[in-house]
């Protein structure tokens, strides 16, 4: 319309004439964001798919809208554009208003810098300043708890408390659960708990909340309805109640926040260890110490109570009782035996040997049963073994061959899980012995490995994005000016993450990626345009302000589209909305930056380094 407008041609010459102008900067635009995302798709691990999925979606959309800018949109500007007869509407009349007073402003700024080559380095340099002043002090974290319309709960009663009291406390618990606003359902499961095992003192509920549509209220989103559970649980007399939101992606653990083995590498007895797990856990839930914690819990239990067979080996052998006997009959009495499988009606069947259940249900089990001896005799079990109570582990995990226990810690809302993380080997550090230690598992083990890589692919998609402008100009500095103005899209990301008390988390990471390419692609344009002014004899004042004077419209028009796309996502609801959220406040503020600062020091900036250049050629020659 440029063209159609000034030079008065007619719309299918004015497009060919346009086309012979953009043709070169939309296929070193579109090829330089090619340049910077692909290489992020071949980052290793869970994380790295989650960038290969970006890397993919992002080259071969970039790839087709460049097709469609050289081949259909050209072809639909011949026919549907025409030259503007009669006064606009007041719409188009206040846009043209609005861009032309802006630009003026631009132009005006940009003559200014141009003139105090000084000031501009100086304010270059104070915006690099401020991103890495605001960078280096953003929390971290690996992904946003999502509400995924469910919450899971596990409930423990005292060491040794029956399965018909875990029941009747379930019960309690899931019918005043199901009262609360936002419960659709309340699944629950005694003796059981996929955090800590199977055990009669134990309980876990699966609780679906209504769908998103039904819970656009205040006070029925996940994580108020969390906070309502996790106080009716702390009004249970029966036992401990804890209340969780499933991890962003099933499979990486049971539920979010952190994760950890807490192992030694000592020859403590499980009671000696328990003491050291319950001391951590006591500094992990102490506010003062730890206060982004909203608590945190271990399925390691060295209090249940237990009974310990003790077997007289000398009067078993002088019985005529064998160790291995003994065992089986143990086994196949009071466990089960297996004896052999058979087949009917094409199904095979294996055959247990075991007694039932009103026969093993009390020590009178151990009193009655008799043992064969080596003569055919069946021999009392007491004539040779007594029964002690004891208090022991209910089961003993294992990691790297060293005793550990699993701990589950829960942040607060908003917290940042690197930062914890942090703060539990600092913890470990000052209140333990060396041989005490911690293994990350499960999504911590994930962020952790993935912990300050963010520095990296930043430089790699610089890097590469500067090398391909390099191979395209064939010049160390034109492609400056385009690498630079991302600093103040880079800008307005780090302190959109700061000022909203966000982490920078993957998709953080995604977004300021994504900022890297689409301010590159849209600086190309005025720095392309810049150059051709330059090669047709203007001064170099003169080209950087022509290039930037033709393509402001183009340039802000794509931005504003951008801005505008990318609007709702800054309010998302329902399904995967934190990571929409994060995301799009990432990209948004980034690119309305980019587009009120980063584009008015594109023209100084080229003026600049191509002045250095011409002054180095001069000087070379």
């Amino acid at each position: 319309m440029r063209i159609i407008d000034e030079e008065k041609l007619p719309p299918k010459e004015a497009t060919v004439k346009s086309m012979k102008q953009i043709t070169g900067p939309v296929i070193a635009a579109t090829l330089v964001s090619a340049a910077i995302y692909a290489p992020v798709g071949f980052y290793g691990g869970i994380v790295g798919t989650i960038y290969m999925q970006f890397a993919v979606t992002m080259c071969i959309s970039l790839c087709i809208s460049a097709f469609n800018a050289l081949t259909l949109s050209p072809a639909l500007c011949a026919l549907i554009l025409k030259p503007v007869s009669g006064r606009k509407i007041f719409l188009f009349r206040w846009v043209d208003f609005s861009l032309n007073s802006t630009k003026k402003g631009f132009i005006r700024i940009s003559r200014m810098l141009i003139r105090r080559f000084y000031l501009t380095v100086i304010l270059l340099v104070i915006a690099i300043g401020c991103c890495c002043f605001f960078g280096m002090r953003l929390p971290g974290g690996f992904l946003p708890a999502e509400d995924k319309g469910v919450l899971m709960c596990e409930i423990e009663l005292r060491p040794g408390a029956s399965l018909a009291s875990t029941t009747q406390a379930a019960k309690l618990f899931a019918e005043e659960a199901a009262k609360v606003p936002g419960v659709s359902d309340v699944l629950t499961v005694s003796g059981f708990s996929i955090f800590s095992g199977a055990s009669e003192n134990l309980g876990f509920f699966i609780i679906t909340l209504d769908e998103w549509s039904k819970r656009n209220a205040p006070g029925l989103d996940i994580n108020s309805i969390n906070q309502q559970l996790s106080a009716i649980g702390s009004k249970n007399p029966a036992g401990i109640i804890r209340v969780f939101q499933p991890p962003a992606i099933m499979g990486l653990g049971v539920t979010g926040g952190v994760t950890f083995a807490f192992r030694t590498a000592g020859s403590d007895s499980p009671q000696q260890f328990g003491a050291q797990t319950g001391r951590l856990l006591g500094l992990l839930n102490n506010k003062e110490l730890m206060p982004h914690v909203a608590f945190a819990f271990s399925g390691f239990d060295a209090r249940t109570p237990q009974y310990h067979l003790n077997i007289d080996r000398r009067k078993a052998e002088f019985l005529g009782i064998s160790t291995g006997s003994l065992f089986t009959a143990l086994q196949s009495n009071l466990g089960s035996y297996y004896i052999n499988d058979f087949n009917i009606n094409g199904y095979s069947f294996k055959v247990k040997m075991q007694l039932g259940g009103d026969m093993r249900s009390n020590l009178l089990a151990l009193e009655n049963l008799e043992v064969m001896n080596s003569g055919g005799e069946a021999v009392p079990l007491n004539a040779f073994c007594t029964v002690e109570p004891m208090l022991g582990a209910r089961k003993i995990e294992r990691f790297n061959q060293n005793m550990s226990a699993t701990v589950t810690v829960i942040p607060v809302p908003g917290a940042s899980t690197a930062q914890i993380m942090d703060d539990i080997e600092k913890l470990l550090t000052e209140h333990f012995p060396k041989e005490y230690s911690v293994n990350w598992t499960d999504m911590s083990y994930q962020e952790r490995n993935n912990d300050g890589q963010i520095l990296l692919l930043m430089i790699m998609a610089v890097v590469f994005g500067y090398l391909f402008l390099v191979a395209q100009y064939e010049s160390w500095t034109i492609p400056l000016p385009v690498i630079l103005s991302v600093t103040f899209a880079f800008l307005g990301g780090v302190l959109a993450i700061f000022s909203t008390g966000m982490v920078l988390d993957i998709y953080a990471q995604l977004g300021l990626i994504m900022l890297i390419g689409l301010c590159a692609k849209s600086m190309i344009l005025m720095v392309e345009f810049s150059m051709q002014e330059r090669a047709s004899g203007r001064s170099i004042a003169l080209a950087a302000i022509n290039g930037a004077n033709y393509r402001y419209r183009a340039v802000l028009m794509t931005a504003w589209s951008f801005i505008f796309g990318v609007l709702p996502m800054l309010f998302a609801v329902g399904a995967g909305a934190e990571s929409r959220r994060v995301i799009g406040t990432v990209t948004f503020w980034g690119m309305l930056t980019a587009t009120m600062l980063g584009v008015t020091f594109i023209p100084p900036m080229f003026a600049l380094f191509q002045k250095l250049r011409e002054s180095a050629k001069k000087r070379h020659s």
